[in-house]
C-alpha cells in the first residue's frame, strides 16, 4: 500500500477543500438521514440524487495553523483543555462566510470581514489579558514562539534572528 505525505510548506491549489452534501432525503444504515457531509461531488449510492456544495474546510495542518494564528498558542499540547475552557464564549461566529473562514462557491477567497478566522473576539481587552495571564501561569510553554495574544499581548519568545530594534 502506497502512502502519499504530503509537504506542510507547499501550498496546494486544493486547499481548502470542498464539502458536500447529499441533497436526497435517502436513509442509511439505522436511519439516519445523509444530508450531511460527504467526501465528494458522488451522487447518492441509493437514489442517484447529485451532492450539492456545502463550504470550504481545512485540513488538519491548516486547522492547527489558524488556532496559532487566532489564539497565539500552540495548537497541541497538555495545555489546550484548559485553553478551551478559557477561551469559550470569547469569540462570536462570523455570520458572513458561516465561521468556516471562505467566501465562494466554485473558488474560494478568505472572507475579508474575519480576516479568514471565521469570527472576531468579542471580550474586552481586561478579561483576554485575564485568560492569557490565566493560561501561560499555569503553561508557560503554551505560547507559540513569536506569538501576540489576540490583543498583542507579546506571549512567546521571538523567533531566532528576530531584531526588535
Amino acid at each position: 500500500m502506497w502512502f502519499a505525505i504530503r509537504d506542510p510548506f507547499v501550498l496546494e491549489e486544493d486547499m481548502p477543500h470542498k464539502v458536500w452534501r447529499w441533497s436526497c432525503s435517502c436513509d442509511v444504515g439505522m436511519g439516519l438521514p445523509i444530508s450531511i457531509p460527504c467526501s465528494g461531488p458522488d451522487p447518492c449510492s441509493h437514489c442517484g440524487e447529485p451532492t450539492v456544495f456545502s463550504y470550504w474546510a481545512r485540513d488538519s495542518i491548516e486547522k492547527m495553523h489558524l488556532y496559532q494564528r487566532v489564539h497565539g498558542l500552540k495548537p497541541l499540547g497538555p495545555h489546550r483543555r484548559l485553553a478551551d475552557v478559557v477561551f469559550r464564549g470569547l469569540r462570536e461566529t462570523c455570520v458572513a462566510c458561516g465561521s468556516t473562514g471562505f467566501v465562494g462557491t466554485e473558488h474560494w477567497a478568505e472572507c475579508l470581514y474575519c480576516e479568514g478566522t471565521g469570527g472576531a473576539w468579542k471580550a474586552d481587552e481586561e478579561h483576554l489579558v485575564a485568560a492569557y495571564c490565566l493560561l501561560l501561569h499555569r503553561y508557560p510553554a503554551a505560547a507559540a514562539p513569536g506569538a501576540l495574544s489576540a490583543v498583542g499581548i507579546g506571549l512567546g519568545a521571538a523567533p531566532a534572528g528576530h531584531d526588535d530594534g
